[in-house]
């Protein structure tokens, strides 16, 4: 599930959308982008929720991220730490 989904009708609610108006919403406009500053959403939040309304709230692959702790990075740690 895609983390900005959960944050969608709280959004909407703020801005004053009834329910079935939000399935159509595509892009914030830059005056709900203000609005929703007000309420102290962060730039970051907003652009990356923006990019994420956009496409959909498409699924999140799971995948490895960069710092992962793998066995090879755990055993390279003891052993640097000696």
């Amino acid at each position: 599930m895609n983390k900005f989904l959960a944050f969608a009708a709280p959004i909407f609610a703020i801005l004053g959308f009834k329910r079935e108006e939000n399935k159509d919403k595509k892009e914030l406009t830059a005056e709900e982008t203000e609005k929703l500053k007000l309420f102290g959403f962060s730039e970051t939040f907003l652009t990356a929720f923006g990019e994420a309304l956009k496409a959909g709230f498409p699924e999140e692959t799971p995948g490895k991220k960069k710092n992962d702790p793998t066995p090879e990075n755990a055993q390279q740690a003891v052993v640097s730490g000696l």
